[in-house]
C-alpha cells in the first residue's frame, strides 16, 4: 500500500502541469486544508492543497473566486504584493478532480514566513495598510462574479440566530456553567443591530484579514504578500478592519484567559488601513470603523460560545471548556475596546 507521499508525487502531480517533484513536504501552519510544498528538481517551488470539501462545500467555485481575485490583483499595476498563480492540471482545468478529492495547486512566494501576533507598532501599521490597499485593488471586481464559500458569514441575523438556536437545544449543563457569557453576549445584542441597520456599500473583502494571513520579509518587517483568498467574498471593508482589530489590538490572542484592547495598536491599524483604502473608502464607511471591529469581536465570542454549547463540533479543542474560555476572552476584549473607546 502506497503511502500519503507516494500517492501524492505518483498519482496527484503528474495531474498538473509541472516538472519532475524532488521532494514533497507536509505544511502544519493550514488547518483547514491539507496543504503541501512541491519542490522540482530545478529548485522551483508550488503549494499543493486537497480541498477539505467538508468546510468548502463547493470547490469549483471556490478555485474559481481564486482565479478571479489573483486575476483582479495582477491587473492592477498599483498592487505591489506578490500574487500566487494558479498551476493548470494537464486538461487545462484550475482544479483536479481524482478519487472523489479535489486539489489545486498554485506558485509558491518566497519569504520568511507569518506571525501570529506583533507588537511592533510599524509592523501593525504595514499589514493594516496592506489589507487597505488590498480591498482598494477588489474594487475592480464585480461582487455578483464572486461566489458565497460561506453564506451568510458575517451577517448579523444569521449569527444571532445561531446563538439562540444553541440556547435552545445545547447542552443544559454548559448551558449554566455558561450563563456569565451568555447574559453579556445577549447584552451586547444590539451592536448586531446597529450593524444591520446599516446600508454599507458592498464589495469583495478578504474576511479573515489576521497576521497569519500575511508573509513577511526584511526580518519579519516588511508584508511581501497576503494569502488565503479563500473566505474572500462580498461584504464591507468594516469586517476585515474588525478582523484586524481582533487579531492586532489585543494584549494576548484568543487562547490566553485574560485579554484587553491595546488602544495604541488600534490608532495604527486604523491609520494603516485608511492609509491603504485611500480615496475608496466612503463616508459611511469611515463613520463606522469603530461599530466594525465591535461587531466582529462580537460575532467571535458568539462563535465561541455557540460551539460550546452544541458540544465543540466546529472548533478544535485541547480541553472540556476551550470554547468558552476563547469567548470570556473575546467578551474580555470588547468590554475593554468599548470602554476605551468610549
Amino acid at each position: 500500500m502506497k503511502n500519503q507521499n507516494q500517492y501524492i508525487i505518483q498519482e496527484v502531480i503528474p495531474g498538473f502541469s509541472l516538472g519532475t517533484p524532488k521532494a514533497l513536504e507536509r505544511m502544519t501552519d493550514g488547518h483547514i486544508h491539507q496543504t503541501f510544498c512541491i519542490t522540482e528538481t530545478d529548485g522551483s517551488k508550488y503549494i499543493l492543497q486537497r480541498l477539505n470539501t467538508a468546510v468548502f462545500k463547493f470547490p469549483r467555485e471556490l478555485v474559481r473566486n481564486f482565479g478571479a481575485i489573483t486575476m483582479c490583483l495582477e491587473n492592477d499595476h498599483s498592487y505591489h504584493f506578490a500574487v500566487p498563480r494558479i498551476v493548470s492540471t494537464s486538461t487545462g482545468s484550475d482544479l483536479l478532480e481524482y478519487n472523489e478529492e479535489y486539489w489545486r495547486c498554485f506558485s509558491f512566494i518566497e519569504s520568511e514566513g507569518s506571525l501570529t501576533e506583533t507588537d511592533d507598532l510599524q509592523l501593525v501599521y504595514e499589514v493594516s495598510k496592506a489589507y487597505g490597499h488590498l480591498a482598494k485593488s477588489l474594487l475592480a471586481l464585480d461582487p455578483t462574479l464572486i461566489f458565497d464559500t460561506i453564506p451568510n458569514f458575517h451577517d448579523p441575523r444569521t449569527r444571532t440566530r445561531q446563538l439562540h438556536q444553541a440556547l435552545n437545544s445545547g447542552n443544559k449543563e454548559r448551558i449554566k456553567s455558561a450563563k456569565g457569557a451568555i447574559t453579556q453576549l445577549l447584552d451586547y445584542e444590539e451592536l448586531a443591530k446597529q450593524m444591520q441597520a446599516i446600508d454599507l456599500p458592498q464589495r469583495v473583502v478578504h474576511n479573515d484579514a489576521k497576521i497569519s494571513n500575511v508573509l513577511l520579509t526584511g526580518g519579519f518587517k516588511k508584508v511581501t504578500a497576503i494569502i488565503d483568498f479563500d473566505t474572500a467574498m462580498t461584504g464591507t471593508v468594516l469586517f476585515d478592519f474588525g478582523d484586524l482589530v481582533r487579531s492586532l489590538a489585543c494584549s494576548a490572542g484568543e487562547e490566553a484567559r485574560e485579554a484587553h484592547f491595546v488602544r495604541e495598536r488600534y490608532e495604527r491599524i486604523l491609520a494603516g488601513y485608511i492609509d491603504g483604502l485611500g480615496d475608496s473608502l466612503g463616508q459611511k464607511e469611515s463613520e463606522n470603523m469603530s461599530l466594525g471591529a465591535s461587531y466582529i469581536i462580537y460575532e467571535q465570542a458568539l462563535r465561541f460560545l455557540a460551539d460550546y454549547l452544541l458540544n465543540d463540533r466546529y472548533y478544535t479543542i485541547h480541553h472540556q471548556h476551550q470554547n468558552l474560555h476563547r469567548a470570556e476572552n473575546q467578551l474580555q476584549l470588547l468590554g475593554s475596546m468599548l470602554e476605551s473607546l468610549s
